[in-house]
């Protein structure tokens, strides 16, 4: 691909990988080489030794080409990063000639200082036995492992492993050096955690080959936030939130990593689908940390697992290097990915905010958003990380939203938009507010960002009910939906000072169409009192069941369907007997009015499935309280996609497969098939047909506060203090 050497950068084109959008021009690539090339002979790694900030130019120049700057782009980014750096240093001759003749280079590890002698002693390995060879003899040889240099390869919240990456993704032997010399003069603090990580998950899957299967990057997350010992690891005070996690909760956090797994022996498919799964958990993590009462910031060190997830797919795709090699390499990414977000405190996970957000512009394509990146004047983190989403949606395509892969298809242009909206805000603020949150998850770090304001305003005609909304736009966000949401529950608690205390009421319409239909049909159909579902604080409200059989009859027979048949054999032929299978195909697979035939029919099914259901979970008291139906809150028909989320529920509770992964599936599945009920409710929901225009929004917005009660509620019940604790800071 290249010309280069072990010291002369010669690119001749973008890399063929999945993180390439625009085939660079022979004027940008000329000056890419040529900026690469001042950086290489005349700047340290460092800018700052004592804090270890790192180098960011060839980082910087390298994403933006691969996402077609243009020659006037890269100076620009190189004239902004430039200003900080300082001179290379000399070489140590006496020092070059002791591990040039010795091999004995461990004792001058972790020295800043050594930085340009070890760019010397790497170059000329490169020259000797090549670049390949140069990486597995400094980072996966005996001598290498002893010296701790594949845990300084992930030290420096990732830089090494980041300016490595580029190297090999590139083919630029004069980078790798750098990277390989950047590693050198790191320090190996994540080793006795990564080791004892690996110690540990090598010895289960000794005993059992199964060993990590079915466990996710993102169950760890979930995990991690709900242990205390884990949460309060770190203080806002600690100075390196990563080391503080090991001096405090060594133990839990080795125990709770290590659960994720991905053995020397692992195959092909299985080391591509584990680098897929962490470039997807890395953007999921990232994207759903941001408080929702502030403005939309990254934070700073999750964002840098983003940034060098694309490097992932580089090392899987690189022929010379063995699984066995590969395993370590995604092994230690995946187990400091967990680290990162442990270390920064554990923050609330809602990801919800990312499917909701509305970009300050509609871009639609990645082209646009690339075109956004290059012209920033930023270090290069927010081009970094444009161009790892590209990427991640490349690589996870082919896995769907399957356990492990959060983010669907679409999402990661939405995270990037995120992204750089947060920046291109900041750029015109003249840099008064930070780009970035450090340390979502400490209340701390949010201190100095200013509230997200609401104004309240009556959207579209509902009795009693009033929806915060964000000045900036209707529906904007998920902190729109989720204002309802948290009402609803936080009627349940005695604080609440109830909407109606706090506004004047708009006028009651009185019932609609819809609302008159369904009133009918339950005085037709009506339910039997049911146990309590739902439990807060501790304490139970009740919640209405269904007379099953009766009451679907007449549903199905509301929306179409014809007689019930008999001799209708629910089994799917394709399934068998397989139980588990029989299930997902009627979640996933089946439409709702197959589903409600199913279920009409559920005697005689084989094998037997559970479709014992109790509608839709709202609490009584809130349901009273807002005058809604809660199976049909103003008319809109959720009670079958209510009764399908049970269902879901209770067979895989039966079948032993209630994960927190499997529940989110679940989950998911239940707010759409709500948003496929609004849309199919209100077909003609365009400017020419206002009403439904609006029935389907409000239809929208309710069902997404059904999807974020059984979220948070749904896993075993839910706390008003947490409620509480989302809602603080927020101005109704």
């Amino acid at each position: 691909m290249t010309s280069s050497s072990s010291s002369k950068i010669a690119l001749t084109g973008s890399p063929d990988s999945g993180a390439t959008l625009r085939t660079p021009t022979d004027g940008s690539t000329k000056k890419a080489n040529e900026l690469l090339q001042q950086n290489h002979d005349n700047f340290h790694i460092f800018w700052d030794f004592e804090d270890r900030l790192h180098n960011h130019v060839a980082h910087h120049l390298l994403a933006i080409y691969a996402l077609g700057a243009t020659a006037e782009e890269l100076q620009s980014a190189y004239d902004t990063n430039v200003k900080t750096q300082i001179p290379i240093g000399d070489k140590k001759p006496p020092v070059l000639r002791d591990i040039s003749n010795s091999d004995d280079w461990g004792k001058y590890l972790a020295d800043a200082e050594n930085y340009a002698t070890f760019l010397q002693y790497f170059q000329d390995s490169i020259e000797k036995i090549g670049w390949q060879e140069t990486i597995k003899k400094y980072i996966f040889s005996e001598k290498a492992v002893a010296d701790g240099m594949p845990e300084r390869l992930v030290a420096g919240f990732l830089h090494p492993w980041i300016h490595v990456g580029y190297g090999v993704e590139f083919e630029q032997p004069a980078i790798i050096a750098e990277g390989l010399a950047q590693t050198a003069v790191h320090d190996d603090w994540p080793g006795k955690y990564l080791k004892a990580c690996m110690v540990a998950a090598a010895a289960a899957s000794s005993k059992n080959v199964e060993y990590g299967n079915g466990t996710t990057i993102t169950s760890l997350f979930n995990e991690a936030h709900g242990s205390e010992k884990l949460r309060k690891s770190t203080k806002w005070s600690d100075p390196q939130k990563n080391k503080a996690v090991y001096a405090n909760a060594l133990e839990e956090m080795v125990a709770l990593a290590s659960k994720w797994y991905i053995p020397p022996t692992a195959s092909d498919e299985t080391i591509a689908r584990a680098s897929a799964e962490l470039a997807s958990a890395s953007a999921f993590i990232c994207s759903a940390t941001p408080r929702l009462d502030k403005k939309v910031k990254f934070d700073f060190f999750l964002m840098h697992t983003v940034t060098s997830s694309v490097f992932l797919d580089v090392w899987v795709r690189q022929k010379w290097l063995g699984n066995a090699e590969k395993s370590v390499l995604i092994n230690y990414f995946g187990w400091m990915v967990v680290n990162m977000y442990v270390s920064r405190g554990c923050a609330d996970i809602n990801f919800d905010q990312v499917m909701n957000y509305k970009p300050r512009k509609r871009d639609g394509q990645w082209a646009d958003v690339a075109a956004r990146a290059t012209r920033l004047k930023d270090d290069g983190h927010v081009s970094k990380t444009v161009r790892a989403l590209v990427n991640a949606e490349k690589v996870s395509q082919r896995y769907g939203k399957t356990e492990g892969f959060e983010v669907g298809t679409g999402l990661y242009l939405k995270i990037a938009e995120m992204a750089l909206d947060a920046a291109e805000e900041q750029e015109q603020s003249n840099g008064e507010e930070p780009l970035w949150v450090r340390s979502t998850g400490h209340p701390e770090a949010w201190a100095k960002f200013a509230l997200v304001r609401f104004k309240v305003f009556k959207i579209y005609s509902a009795p009693n009910i009033h929806v915060a909304v964000h000045k900036d736009g209707w529906w904007s966000s998920i902190r729109e939906t989720s204002m309802f949401y948290k009402n609803i529950l936080l009627v349940v608690s005695a604080t609440l000072i109830t909407f109606s205390q706090a506004l004047p009421a708009p006028a009651d319409s009185g019932p609609s169409d819809l609302e008159s239909k369904y009133a009918k049909l339950r005085a037709e159909n009506p339910f039997p009192a049911k146990e309590p579902y739902i439990h807060v604080d501790g304490g139970e409200v009740s919640s209405s069941a269904v007379a099953a059989r009766g009451f679907f009859d007449s549903i199905f027979s509301f929306f179409g369907g014809g007689p019930k048949d008999e001799d209708h054999d629910a089994e799917n032929p394709s399934c068998g007997n397989d139980v588990e299978c029989q299930t997902n195909e009627a979640i996933f697979s089946t439409d709702m009015k197959g589903f409600i035939e199913d279920h009409r029919n559920k005697g005689l099914n084989s094998p037997p499935l559970i479709y014992d259901a109790d509608g839709c979970s709202v609490p009584a008291k809130v349901a009273d309280f807002f005058k809604i139906d809660k199976d049909f809150p103003y008319g809109y028909e959720f009670l079958y996609s209510c009764y399908r989320h049970d269902f879901g529920y209770r067979n895989y509770k039966q079948q032993n497969r209630f994960t927190e992964p499997n529940r989110k599936l679940l989950d998911d599945n239940f707010q759409k098939d709500l948003l496929d009920q609004c849309k199919s409710q209100f077909p003609k929901a365009d400017v020419f047909h206002l009403k439904q225009l609006f029935e389907r929004k409000w239809c929208k917005t309710v069902a997404k506060v059904y999807y974020e009660f059984v979220r948070l509620c749904g896993g075993g019940g839910c706390k008003v203090e947490t409620v509480k604790n989302m809602f603080k800071g927020i101005e109704h």
